[in-house]
């Protein structure tokens, strides 16, 4: 209800103020873009477009061929998105999965980790056309699953209160087998792999980053742990292993020996932002997503002298709570925000083949 001068009490409805709450965030982000637009360096661009979801997403991902975008909710379930030319074409919203990751698999199908049901495998329901994704497999898990990681015949599964879970999953279409458990972590937020076989895990907790080679799955190996602060996120590219610490913000590592991994460079976040999360392309390109700080673009590379950080310029300004992003073959980086946008930056990247 309102107060209306000329006469008495009037009421608003719901419809109108979110329709009113959402134009203005628009027009306020698009102030504020074009304000800050000088400062975007030419790979960071300013945003091209904005989408509203039911929910705000809490991990990206993306096909392959990047025309299918996953946003998963965590608790409010999943929506898929086909991308055509830079543009939402359509949308599909699934309540009943209540996903915190989805990881792209091939012709546009995603595994699924499910914070109730353990993991499901979900595929379109035809090839030619988006619409009807529908459950192909489902199998429990031991924990919490968090995040998942594929590589070849190799499934991991990082396990809030199980640590990291090894499968060899050879049959896309039959469940896979456990093979071990890595369970030395409090709460393993994500997991990356690498293509040496080594794991590297985000722990929740004060073991913050932790290397483990699993080659041998019936027998994962810790390689070395690196404490001092919590760890959200990590992602790597080569030799370059990127984490988000929440207690420090970005760190650059290098990881050649996995035994002994060395902090090359430490970015603080801004004032009042926490690193949320880390993303590298095939390319090298990363995107830091720090909440409150926005999101910033970087191509980090090692050097004879140590790390070359390779500043792109900010993808969104200050103030947008980016929670995540992930990158489309086109170039196109695609941030969530903490508000349910989506924020589609047009750059002139690629990934590589």
């Amino acid at each position: 209800m309102e107060k209306n001068e000329a006469g008495p009490l009037r009421s608003t409805s719901p419809r109108s103020i979110v329709n009113a709450n959402h134009w203005l965030m628009t027009l306020t982000l698009g102030l504020m873009f074009a304000l800050l637009g000088n400062g975007y360096a030419q790979e960071a661009a300013p945003p091209k477009g904005f989408h509203r979801l039911k929910q705000p997403a809490r991990s990206l991902s993306a096909s392959a061929d990047g025309t299918i975008l996953a946003a998963s909710h965590a608790l409010k379930g999943l929506t898929l998105l086909r991308i055509e030319d830079g543009k939402i074409a359509q949308e599909e919203y699934h309540s009943e999965w209540p996903t915190l990751h989805a990881e792209p698999l091939e012709g546009g199908s995603f595994l699924l980790a499910d914070r109730f049901e353990g993991i499901r495998l979900i595929a379109p329901e035809g090839q030619e056309s988006f619409g009807g994704y529908k459950e192909l497999l489902k199998f429990p898990c031991e924990g919490i699953p968090t995040h998942l990681a594929v590589s070849k015949d190799r499934l991991l599964i990082a396990a809030g209160g199980s640590g990291l879970l090894l499968y060899e999953w050879k049959d896309r279409a039959a469940a896979p087998s456990l093979r071990g458990r890595f369970p030395f972590v409090d709460y393993t937020k994500e997991v990356a792999i690498d293509t040496r076989g080594m794991a590297y895990l985000a722990d929740n907790y004060e073991t913050g980053l932790q290397i483990v080679d699993q080659r041998d799955p019936m027998r994962p190996k810790l390689m070395a742990m690196r404490t001092g602060g919590f760890c959200d996120s990590v992602t790597i590219h080569g030799e370059i292993l990127a984490a988000a610490n929440r207690q420090r913000g970005l760190q650059i590592w290098n990881v050649a020996d996995p035994l002994h991994p060395a902090l090359m460079e430490t970015v603080a976040v801004e004032p009042g932002a926490v690193a949320k999360s880390v993303t590298f392309n095939s390319a090298g390109y990363l995107v830091l997503c720090e909440g409150a700080g926005g999101a910033r673009l970087l191509q980090p590379k090692l050097t004879a002298a140590g790390v070359e950080m390779g500043w792109k310029g900010r993808l969104t300004p200050v103030g947008v709570g980016a929670l995540d992003a992930t990158f489309l073959p086109s170039g196109m980086i695609v941030v969530g925000s903490d508000k349910g946008d989506l924020i589609f930056c047009s750059t002139n990247l690629q990934q590589s083949p």
